[in-house]
């Protein structure tokens, strides 16, 4: 899937990037979907535009699996991260897309795994509890 040409048609030229989402835009230039995560897609209804506004402005953490978590290697190929939207990245993304934030607000409650070299979307699903950080 190619990010940009995503962008142009889900949100045409209503959607202003900040600094983080364009290194995002540029670290996930083409992002392949692995089997899974389209099978979550549709079981779970996401919208695409609701999948593009979290992985570019939500925020990322490195996940439980993930060798940093352990102390591990560092080794950014086998790294998996969890992204979603916290208070902060909600209010860049409202500021980002202005009235059309409204239709997407109720909907934002998702994570992603993702993994940056390659970038793949491992699985997608709803957040219903608070994720805790260390």
């Amino acid at each position: 899937m190619r990010l940009r040409e995503v962008i142009r048609d889900v949100f045409g030229s209503a959607l202003k990037l900040n600094g983080r989402a364009l290194k995002r835009l540029q670290a996930f230039e083409y992002i392949a979907l692995s089997r899974h995560a389209e099978k979550r897609i549709q079981q779970r209804g996401i919208k695409l535009e609701i999948l593009v506004a979290v992985l570019l402005f939500g925020r990322s953490y490195p996940t439980k699996a993930s060798p940093k978590w352990y102390g591990g290697i560092e080794d950014d190929t086998e790294r998996t991260y969890s992204i979603s939207l916290d208070q902060k990245s909600r209010r860049e993304l409202a500021k980002a897309l202005g009235s059309k934030y409204a239709q997407l607000a109720d909907k934002s409650n998702i994570y992603l795994i993702a993994k940056h070299d390659p970038p793949i979307l491992i699985t997608i699903g709803h957040r219903k509890r608070r994720f805790h950080r260390r």
